[in-house]
């Protein structure tokens, strides 16, 4: 009869699938009805939807960004290789300056939503990868573990070392609870959210404004991949409202990205201070400092108390007429029944004329 643990009397048995005598899952495919991965990493999937832009179901935002706002954002198109040269990292840098002023880190667990990256590699157990912070602080979010655990689809032809295969995405969240990267090894690591391996609480302190980088390091030989593009997003109570996709904001002129009042002058119209501290001023002179224009100055009797006063006079020329004394006390020359600074006043006017003149 047919022998123990076998489905016929040839001795076959039955395979993964089901079949008696049949060779199992075939290469390539996922399951036994001949399927494959798709980019999402479901078998017999449809990939990512149309319309969408990733396995979560997101779309593209104004700036082109899958996902939404994220202002610290860096696309390398066509992807940047990671090299399998053991002697220098590769780093991605990009300047931000649309935080506010003086903007910090608390703490991460809340001011930090994920650090995401769209990559592709051939063996996990490469790599180490660094968040660094303008200040120098840095979380190592992966540091090796995992073996030769896919990421992505790459081309894992050692002949072929310079095509890009296919990313995949992945972020990393402070409330993840699903372990690292190395915890979930095995195959080809599915796209979606992990564990950081250091916390990212390690960046507290950190000011949000600088020079962020992404340092990818692969420490053995044999593989590579590549980085499309990554980004990190934060806590929007930190964000300037922007004005472009590259996070630049509008300047007092109203410019986006702009400078600014240019230095030396006072608006964003080009124009300067005048001598009389008048931004778009045409005043040239004011020699005697009275903050009225040389040729706005009106000469005449500016004293009150006499007969031919001038209201509008702003320079007394010396040819105030006070008229008879009004009073029998030599010294009220205004005549108004006191002595006081008016009557100082007529006799500086008078000084130094003769009666004559007077």
């Amino acid at each position: 009869g047919i022998a123990d643990g076998a489905c016929d009397c040839a001795g076959n048995v039955l395979d993964e699938c089901g079949v008696c005598g049949g060779s199992g899952i075939a290469d390539g495919a996922c399951d036994c009805a001949g399927n494959v991965l798709d980019e999402c990493g479901v078998c017999g999937g449809v990939g990512i939807a149309e319309g969408e832009c990733d396995c979560d179901g997101n779309v593209l935002d104004d700036c082109g960004v899958c996902g939404g706002d994220d202002i610290i954002y860096v696309d390398f198109g066509e992807g940047l290789l990671i090299p399998d040269d053991q002697t220098q990292c590769v780093i991605s840098q990009l300047n931000v300056t649309s935080f506010n002023d003086e903007a910090v880190i608390n703490d991460a667990n809340i001011d930090i939503i994920n650090l995401f990256m769209n990559l592709e590699h051939s063996y996990m157990g490469d790599l180490i990868i660094t968040l660094i912070c303008p200040n120098g602080q840095s979380v190592k979010v992966h540091e090796q573990g995992g073996g030769g655990t896919y990421l992505g689809v790459p081309v894992d032809i050692n002949t072929q070392p310079n095509d890009p295969g296919i990313g995949w995405d992945y972020w990393w969240e402070p409330g993840a609870t699903n372990g690292a990267w190395a915890d979930n090894g095995g195959g080809t690591l599915p796209s979606g959210v992990y564990e950081s391996v250091q916390p990212f609480t390690n960046l507290n302190g950190c000011p949000l404004n600088g020079t962020w980088e992404v340092e990818v390091c692969d420490l053995w030989a044999a593989d590579n991949g590549f980085i499309f593009n990554w980004s990190l997003e934060t806590s929007d109570v930190f964000l300037v409202e922007s004005c472009d996709c590259e996070g630049n904001v509008l300047d007092e002129c109203g410019v986006c990205g702009g400078s600014g009042i240019t230095e030396g002058e006072c608006d964003c119209d080009g124009n300067q201070l005048d001598v009389l501290g008048v931004c778009g001023g045409d005043c040239l002179s004011d020699i005697n400092g009275n903050n009225i224009c040389d040729n706005e100055e009106i000469m005449g009797c500016a004293y009150s108390i006499a007969l031919n006063y001038n209201p509008e006079a702003t320079i007394d020329i010396g040819n105030c007429e006070f008229g008879e004394m009004a009073s029998d006390c030599p010294s009220d020359l205004s005549g108004n029944g006191n002595v006081g600074s008016e009557d100082l006043l007529i006799f500086l006017a008078d000084f130094d004329l003769s009666c004559d003149d007077l």
